[in-house]
């Protein structure tokens, strides 16, 4: 017969911000808190001190034509695999740089 673990209240409240999801606790942190270096708040979040810094770049005009076409392949051929729509992406690529 097997007990049930017991877990510290440290691990459950570490559980429970961690489902949070990292945005949601990157938008946790006062960037003018008194008390509080980022630093720190970043380590009782969970979260590496970088990614409250970084800042994603967008995505090109090339690869959004590039998932759009594939998407169109796919609505119009979702049966094809992997092979057929990138042979047919490169003839695309070949005909529009010709």
């Amino acid at each position: 017969m097997s007990k049930r673990q017991q877990h510290a209240p440290e691990f459950k409240a570490k559980v429970a911000l961690e489902a949070l999801g990292r945005e949601v606790r990157r938008g946790m942190i006062e960037p003018d808190h008194p008390e509080l270096s980022i630093g720190r708040q970043c380590k009782l979040l969970s979260i590496a001190r970088s990614f409250f810094y970084f800042t994603p770049k967008g995505e090109t005009e090339q690869n959004l034509d590039l998932m759009r076409q594939i998407d169109e392949q796919f609505l119009e051929r979702p049966f094809f695999g992997v092979r057929q729509p990138l042979g047919t992406l490169r003839r695309n690529a070949l005909s529009a740089s010709g």
